[in-house]
């Protein structure tokens, strides 16, 4: 079911207590979303601009915005006065001026930035939504082909992480994976191993300790992603420091490295430039969570050139 901004509806088959509400005027992207959303149950309402009064937009469980629907500063007002929570907005962008994207994460803190790459990945707003309706936040094998089974090691200490990381890039090798692409997926995987023992709290980090506190390391490949997660038992990525490097990455040019970041800042940004997806699963004080996804299908030339997605999903195990 449908409405579009003149207020005519189209009668649909599929009846649910979910709505959606997607604002655009793309219809490659209307397509995409019905194709995904509809198929759940949840039913799609659009709107060719932002709809008046703009509280309207509350009485939907999920609202999603394509950024070429106003302007950058007349869809920061927009989304402003209309009051979404973060939790229920999916945001689809392709624009090149990360300024715009950075101001719109640190006003509002966005949860889901999707790419359109001329299009949006089907597959990727599905597991979006499902881990929205469901709460279940962690696992690489989400965004992977259903059967396909990561791999998973302990990561103890920083003496493991070297053959860890040799590991996956063996395996990516048996796989076929193309060399400049194991490249980045071993930078990656190094970078957040790196990290995770890194926020290990200073009273496990003994040997011993750390036994029982485990990083777990895990990647797979379906032959259209690469998939590395890396997870702690610790949870103390917070959301403000996340969004402070977030902004500064979307402020930088693409692949220039920032002068006033070091440490697990730097290997954050390596990773988010390396990957089409980064996903960071957080439970406060329980867990934390880093999934890299890269599109491997296509040339290098074509990955380097995709904007990036970003998604973050925060609560309790």
């Amino acid at each position: 079911m449908s409405i579009d901004a003149g207020g005519s509806r189209e009668q649909g088959s599929v009846l649910s207590g979910i709505r959606a509400c997607l604002l655009t005027q793309d219809r490659k992207l209307i397509r995409a979303v019905t194709r995904t959303l509809v198929p759940r149950r949840i039913l799609v309402d659009r709107f060719d601009e932002f709809p008046t009064p703009a509280d309207i937009l509350l009485k939907y469980g999920f609202v999603l915005v394509d950024s070429d629907i106003a302007e950058p500063e007349e869809l920061e007002h927009k989304l402003q006065t209309a009051g979404i929570s973060r939790q229920r907005l999916i945001f689809f962008s392709h624009t090149t001026e990360g300024k715009h994207l950075a101001s719109l994460l640190g006003k509002f803190r966005l949860a889901n930035i999707i790419a359109k790459n001329g299009g949006i990945r089907e597959e990727e707003l599905l597991v979006t939504m499902h881990k929205l309706l469901t709460g279940d936040f962690f696992g690489v094998g989400q965004y992977l082909t259903h059967g396909t089974i990561p791999i998973v090691q302990a990561v103890r200490e920083s003496t493991d992480r070297s053959p860890a990381v040799a590991s996956l890039v063996g395996f990516l090798e048996d796989c076929l994976v193309s060399k400049r692409f194991i490249e980045l997926a071993r930078n990656s995987a190094d970078e957040l191993l790196m990290n995770a023992l890194h926020r290990a709290p200073a009273g496990l980090r003994s040997r011993d300790s750390l036994d029982t506190n485990a990083v777990d390391f895990a990647y797979a490949c379906d032959g259209r992603y690469v998939g590395i997660s890396v997870s702690d038992s610790y949870g103390s990525l917070t959301e403000e420091r996340l969004y402070n490097f977030l902004s500064r990455c979307f402020n930088m040019n693409e692949y220039e490295v920032p002068a006033d970041t070091s440490g697990a800042g730097l290997g954050l940004y390596v990773v988010f430039r390396s990957a089409d997806q980064l996903v960071v699963n957080i439970a406060k004080d329980q867990r934390t969570e880093v999934i890299s996804l890269m599109d491997i299908r296509g040339r290098m030339r074509d990955f380097e050139g995709r904007n990036k997605s970003f998604h973050l999903f925060f609560g309790n195990i």
